[in-house]
């Protein structure tokens, strides 16, 4: 205040967010002998500027919702505040990338996000990552961003697969066993997740006389019964999943027993003693992973996986030595296996080790935080400020490096 003429006037950046109003004692005083004085109550009421942008109530939002839903189902509900008076009740809110298929509407005044009449589908995109902006209403308007990761969730509907319709061996005659002895596997695959795609498996036709039997977790056909050359036996395998409701599909198996090869002088020998395989966790079932060879190869072989083949994991195609995966990957389960593949021409057998690593690929979400909110004063005269920003980092701890920018 200037004390010869009483104007009063601001010592410091005044904000309104902090300190709405001020009551202020003004004292003046005359130069007589004896002074007289006199005050007065002055109000200063600090009216508001748009120096905020909006701030949502989390940094970023994990909502889900189920694949296959209806138009207008829920999602999540933004909400955010603007400490500005003129335009907290303002706010407008808005997609602004992660949605060029439309899958996702939000009300522009509420900040509600849902389901459109496009279809959500798990098997397509699991997770879907939407940028939210969110725009007050006042003079000069100042908006945030909100990430909104939308994780889909699965529904029941896809059934079980096999590879192949119809899968069509040729054995040799076998003698009747104490144990049962593996005749083929025939797995199937499932596109959905969790207990949607786990299956069992069972034999429906073609087994009357009970010369078979199938493991239902796996999906090998074996049997202890004795077979002739000349014989055929056409079985149709079912596989269904876990899910509510249920889904199955079928395939067949034609097996023709053959005569068995006449010994063969030449004994068998793989191309190498140890194969090593490298695999992605994310790799498909069904999908061909490597191949072993043998010598000679102009005669009929059969191969097998007989040792080391964790959870059934993978699986060797009958005659042509290819080794494929028989079972959805988990690296956090088991990431190395060792395995015995044996080949044999029907009466000379052979063996080798195999190797397969399991590569896991991890998707990492990257997104950062401040751990406060920063609020400085610069004097004007400063071309340079040094100031520090602290942020929390939710992906990659010590090997995470930020870059800053203004907006």
């Amino acid at each position: 205040m200037t004390v010869t003429c009483g104007v009063i006037y601001t010592a410091d950046v005044l904000d309104r967010e902090t300190t709405k109003s001020y009551w202020l004692t003004v004292y003046a005083t005359d130069r007589g002998v004896v002074p007289l004085y006199a005050t007065i109550e002055v109000y200063v009421e600090v009216e508001d500027v748009n120096d905020n942008a909006p701030l949502t109530s989390e940094p970023i939002y994990y909502p889900a919702v189920m694949e296959n839903s209806p138009k207008d189902v829920s999602v999540i509900h933004i909400q955010a505040q603007d400490p500005d008076s003129s335009s907290s009740e303002k706010l407008t809110y808005r997609i602004t990338s992660g949605n060029p298929q439309n899958f996702f509407a939000i009300n522009p005044k509420t900040g509600l996000i849902t389901t459109t009449s496009r279809k959500l589908d798990r098997e397509q995109q699991a997770e879907h990552f939407l940028e939210v902006t969110v725009t007050d209403g006042g003079i000069s308007p100042k908006q945030s961003t909100v990430w909104v990761v939308v994780q889909v969730l699965d529904e029941n509907d896809n059934k079980p697969q096999f590879p192949e319709k119809v899968y069509q061996i040729k054995l040799p005659e076998r003698d009747r066993k104490k144990r049962g002895e593996p005749i083929y596997r025939a797995f199937a695959f499932d596109k959905d997740e969790g207990p949607n795609a786990e299956i069992s498996y069972s034999i429906v036709d073609g087994n009357d006389d009970g010369k078979f039997f199938i493991d239902p977790k796996t999906g090998m056909v074996s049997s202890r019964k004795q077979f002739t050359a000349g014989n055929y036996d056409i079985l149709t395998i079912k596989a269904v999943d876990n899910g509510r409701p249920q889904k199955s599909s079928t395939a067949r198996l034609h097996i023709e027993w053959i005569k068995k090869p006449v010994p063969s002088p030449v004994s068998l020998t793989f191309d190498e003693p140890f194969y090593n395989f490298t695999v992605m966790e994310s790799d498909r079932v069904t999908e061909i992973v490597g191949v072993v060879s043998v010598q000679p190869a102009n005669i009929p072989l059969w191969f097998d996986v007989v040792g080391g083949n964790f959870d059934s994991s993978f699986d060797a195609e009958k005659g042509v030595g290819t080794i494929v995966i028989a079972k959805p990957l988990d690296a956090e389960q088991r990431s190395i296996y060792n395995m015995t593949v044996e080949v044999t021409d029907g009466t000379n057998v052979a063996t080798t080790q195999v190797q397969y690593r399991i590569l896991c690929v991890q998707v990492f979400h990257l997104f950062v935080e401040f751990v406060q909110f920063y609020r400085i004063t610069v004097p004007s005269e400063l071309k340079e400020y040094p100031m520090g920003a602290k942020l929390n980092d939710l992906a990659f701890g010590e090997y995470f490096e930020a870059c800053f920018h203004l907006l």
